[in-house]
C-alpha cells in the first residue's frame, strides 16, 4: 500500500461485494453425464490429438479438450461452429488460454471422438496444443505500430515446419515452448519461453535487415518462475536454422533428465553465443535478397513486388513522400465541388501548400538518407 494511503478513508461501495451474490450463476454445468472412454480403437489421428490436446479432469468421467489455433487465428465462421460444438459437448462454456488456444471443459470422455470429428470438420482438429509446434506470437508488424519484425510470419513458418516433423521429435524437444514478440515489449511472452525471440533490426550495407534477438531458458511454469537469458541477434531468415541447431545441441549434450532451462544455465551464454554468431552473417543484397524481406511478406510471397537492384526501403519511403505532390486533379475536383469563389481559393491554397510540403519532405528525407549512406559502415547498429 502506498505511504499515507488509508483504506478507511475510502467511502464504502456496495459494488465491492455485491458481485459475490452472482458467483453461483457462473458455475459451469456439463452438457452430458460423465462417461469414460472405452478401449475401442479410434484411429491414429485421434489418438495423436488426444495425447496432446486432451487430459482427464479431476471429476471422474470428464476431460478437458484444447482447441489448437495456429498462431491464435480463428475465423468468424469457425467460431460459430465451435460455439455449436461447445453447446453440444461442454455445456456452453469456453475459455481462452495464454497460449492463444481455446479450452473446452466438462467434456465427457466418451464424447472426445465426436468432438474431435467436429473440430476436424471445421479445420480445428490440429494436434500439438502446448507443444513446440504450438508457437505463440504477438501481432508484430502485421498490425502493431510498435512492431519491428514479423513475429506472426516467423511463428507461422516455425509452426508449419515443426508440425511436419512432430511425430519424430524427441519428447524433450516436443515439450519445449517457443514464443515470439515483434519488439522488446514482450507481448508475445518471449521472456518466459524455452526459446524466445523478439524483433530488432540491423543495417547491412545501408539496408534494413529484419532480425530477432534470441532469449533462451525462460520458465513459463510456476507463475513465470524465471526470465530467459538474452544471447544475441540473428537474421529473421536464420531463426528456423537456429531452432534446429540448438535443439539438436541440447539433445546431444544434456545430462539424464536435464531440462532445457537447466541445460542453458549449465553451458552458459558464451557457448550459445558462438552458435548465434555463426548464423548472424548476412550476405550482400545482390547475392541473396531473401534476407532483406521478412517471413511471409505478402507482397513478396505473391510476386506483386520485387525491389529493383540497389533500391532500399528508404528509397521507396522517400518516393512515397514525393508522391504526395499532386494538384492537377485536385484542382479540377475543387472546381467541380465548390461554386463559392472564396472556398475555391482556399482549396487551391491548401492543395498547393500540401504539394509543396510533400516535395520538400521527400527531398530532405532522400538527401539525409543519401548523406547517411555515405557515412554508414557495412554493419551498423541494431535498432
Amino acid at each position: 500500500m502506498p505511504p499515507g494511503c488509508n483504506v478507511s478513508s475510502f467511502p464504502q461501495d456496495a459494488a465491492w461485494t455485491s458481485y459475490l451474490r452472482e458467483v453461483p450463476s457462473y458455475r459451469e454445468h456439463p452438457a452430458q453425464a460423465p462417461q469414460p472412454l472405452n478401449g475401442a480403437a479410434r484411429g491414429s489421428a485421434f489418438e495423436r490429438w488426444r495425447a496432446s490436446n486432451a487430459y482427464r479432469q479431476k471429476q471422474t468421467g470428464y476431460a478437458v479438450a484444447a482447441v489448437t489455433l495456429p498462431i491464435g487465428d480463428i475465423t468468424s465462421w469457425q467460431m460459430r461452429r465451435l460455439a455449436d460444438l461447445a453447446r453440444r459437448y461442454s455445456g456452453d462454456n469456453v475459455r481462452t488460454t495464454v497460449e492463444q488456444n481455446i479450452v473446452l471443459r466438462w467434456v465427457a470422455e466418451a464424447d472426445l471422438p465426436g468432438l474431435y470429428q467436429g473440430l476436424c470438420a471445421i479445420g480445428l482438429g490440429t494436434p500439438g496444443a502446448g507443444t513446440v509446434s504450438d508457437v505463440v506470437a504477438c501481432p508484430g508488424t502485421d498490425t502493431c505500430k510498435l512492431g519491428i519484425a514479423s513475429s506472426r510470419g516467423l511463428a507461422g513458418e516455425l509452426s508449419q515446419r515443426l508440425a511436419g516433423i512432430a511425430p519424430g521429435l524427441d519428447a524433450a524437444v516436443n515439450a519445449l515452448h517457443i514464443k515470439i514478440s515483434g519488439c522488446f515489449n514482450a507481448c508475445g511472452q518471449h521472456h518466459l519461453a524455452d526459446l524466445g525471440f523478439y524483433g530488432v533490426s540491423r543495417k547491412v550495407g545501408g539496408t534494413t535487415v529484419p532480425h530477432f534477438r534470441v532469449v533462451l531458458g525462460g520458465e513459463w511454469e510456476h507463475n513465470a518462475g524465471a526470465f530467459g537469458l538474452t544471447i544475441g541477434a540473428i537474421p529473421s531468415k536464420r531463426v528456423p536454422d537456429f531452432v534446429e541447431r540448438i535443439t539438436a545441441k541440447y539433445l546431444q549434450e544434456r545430462t539424464a533428465g536435464e531440462a532445457f532451462r537447466k541445460y542453458i544455465e549449465r553451458v552458459g551464454k558464451q557457448e550459445i553465443k558462438t552458435l548465434v554468431d555463426e548464423l548472424s552473417v548476412v550476405p550482400p543484397y545482390e547475392r541473396d535478397r531473401s534476407y532483406y524481406s521478412d517471413w511471409r511478406d505478402p507482397a513478396v510471397r505473391l510476386g506483386w513486388a520485387v525491389r529493383p537492384e540497389g533500391v532500399a526501403w528508404r528509397h521507396l519511403f522517400g518516393a512515397g513522400l514525393i508522391g504526395g505532390v499532386g494538384f492537377t486533379v485536385a484542382l479540377f475536383i475543387t472546381g467541380l465541388a465548390f461554386t463559392d469563389k472564396l472556398l475555391i481559393e482556399e482549396a487551391k491554397v491548401g492543395v498547393l501548400s500540401a504539394s509543396l510540403i510533400a516535395a520538400l519532405a521527400g527531398y530532405v528525407f532522400l538527401r539525409l538518407m543519401s548523406d547517411g549512406q555515405k557515412k554508414s559502415q557495412p554493419n551498423g547498429n541494431e535498432s
